[in-house]
């Protein structure tokens, strides 16, 4: 049986995040009297990094040294100059500054994909970033309780690009077209890799077909939640102490290996705030029990950092706003 969207485990595990979410949010704004709640968790974003919020906000937070060369454009007739003459050097990353779910999200080689590639965000903000070499990329789900300053990290996962394993006898399109992973978008990774198509692998051969780490784009999430210790929670406490306004993120970043992330030899792709999930449930050695467990987890923590918060004075932004908010959100997913 081909395997599709709907018989995916990923989809029914971003479903069950997506529902049991939604039974949080409703209690917690009956809780906290007021739906935009989770705007306390990250006082530094737009409604704490929920709905609309742009990612340019959340790099101005961040250290420039731990980011790639990253500049934000509006989408016009003159955004290639603009980027040509900014001294970037490729491949870059391009992304929409509201994105969802690897959405639009490009890696462009060269001027010629930099020109194919920005009519396709129409009218909207591109965040234009260097392509970080690490070869590796991983998210970890970082908190800090603002009252203590006490630090956890709830989930640690790597992820992997997807690829395709040659056989020494068919085509690099005919593998592209065999692949079972129902989230490939498989027209536009054969029109980025038109060249080679036609490329027979050899037996056993490898060849990664996306550059995107998210899994609406193909990509597998292994779980390292058995490898968070002392180290790892040193290295969230140094993260952390740079940064202002965020208590509740995922990190994704790319490094080389674990040894050199936790020696902070790495560089950040983004920082997710409020809407963040906890990537590990994603990985099929999860049983669906323990994901309920951990997602109850995950807004425990939200739950306590918002009560502290507006302890300390925090003034929840009024529900019209955060309506607004989600309908740009809303017709933006649409």
């Amino acid at each position: 049986m081909t395997k599709t969207k709907i018989t995916d485990r990923g989809y029914w595990v971003a479903q069950l995040f997506y529902y049991q979410s939604v039974m949080y949010g409703f209690l917690f704004s009956i809780r906290f009297l007021s739906p935009t709640f989770f705007s306390a968790i990250n006082p530094g974003l737009s409604f704490g990094g929920m709905f609309d919020d742009r990612k340019s906000d959340s790099y101005n937070l961040l250290p420039d040294q731990l980011l790639p060369k990253t500049k934000l454009i509006e989408n016009t007739d003159n955004s290639i100059n603009e980027i040509l003459s900014s001294g970037f050097n490729f491949p870059l990353i391009l992304k929409p500054d509201i994105g969802f779910k690897g959405f639009l999200v490009s890696k462009v080689d060269d001027q010629a994909q930099l020109t194919a590639t920005l009519p396709k965000f129409e009218q909207r903000a591109v965040l234009v970033q260097e392509y970080i070499s690490f070869i590796k990329e991983y998210s970890i789900l970082i908190y800090r309780y603002p009252k203590s300053n006490e630090i956890g990290v709830s989930s640690f996962i790597e992820k992997t690009y997807p690829k395709v394993v040659g056989d020494g006898k068919q085509t690099l399109e005919a593998l592209i077209d065999a692949a079972e992973n129902p989230f490939l978008k498989k027209d536009w990774i054969k029109n980025k890799l038109a060249d080679s198509l036609s490329q027979i692998l050899l037996l056993g051969e490898e060849k990664q077909i996306d550059d995107i780490g998210n899994y609406s784009r193909g990509a597998a999430f292994h779980s390292y939640n058995h490898l968070i210790d002392e180290a790892v929670l040193d290295w969230a406490n140094r993260f952390m102490t740079q940064i202002q306004g965020i208590d509740f993120c995922r990190a994704d970043l790319k490094a080389d290996s674990i040894e050199g992330l936790l020696n902070d030899d790495f560089l950040l792709i983004e920082v997710n705030g409020a809407k963040s999930e906890p990537l590990h449930i994603y990985d099929s050695r999860f049983s669906y029990l323990e994901i309920v467990k951990d997602i109850h987890m995950h807004w425990k923590i939200v739950k306590r950092i918002v009560k502290q918060r507006l302890a300390m004075s925090y003034q929840l932004p009024p529900f019209m706003e955060g309506f607004r908010s989600w309908w740009i959100a809303h017709n933006l997913v649409k």
